[in-house]
């Protein structure tokens, strides 16, 4: 999932790829009422009903679209480009390593999600993340 507001990506490992698994996921990091923006996948169509505004972008048709705001009236480009993205930078970095160990997958999504979130150059992002590690540890 991608929060639009900040560009931050969160990946989740699972066992089952299904409606029930991911809507679990998403009532436990998405606050009720949050606006979703998904593809035409059939597993998402409980998201109205668990307190979420839906828009669906079919893929079969476009890659975008327009809607209306109900409430504020503004007008939302509908698409799922953000999340295509980060996966693909997710798989490309696991292609790189020719796979990973079962119990190393999580850390590795850590650290796919912390290059997603820093852009900085690499040297000082490592750096900022030592200072702040520090920090919280010693304080």
């Amino acid at each position: 999932m991608v929060e639009r507001s900040s560009n931050r990506i969160k990946l989740f490992p699972v066992d089952k790829r299904d409606a029930a698994t991911l809507l679990t996921i998403i009532t436990n990091n998405v606050a009720a009422g949050s606006t979703i923006f998904t593809d035409g996948w059939s597993g998402y169509n409980g998201l109205q009903a668990a307190a979420y505004t839906h828009l669906v972008v079919e893929h079969k048709k476009t890659f975008s679209r327009q809607c209306r705001d109900a409430s504020t009236g503004q007008l939302i480009t509908v698409h799922t480009n953000t999340i295509e993205g980060a996966w693909k930078h997710a798989k490309d970095y696991f292609r790189k390593m020719n796979g990973t160990k079962l119990p190393q997958f999580q850390g590795h999504l850590c650290e796919v999600m912390w290059r997603f979130w820093d852009r900085r150059p690499r040297p000082e992002a490592v750096l900022t993340l030592i200072t702040v590690s520090l920090c919280s540890i010693l304080l």
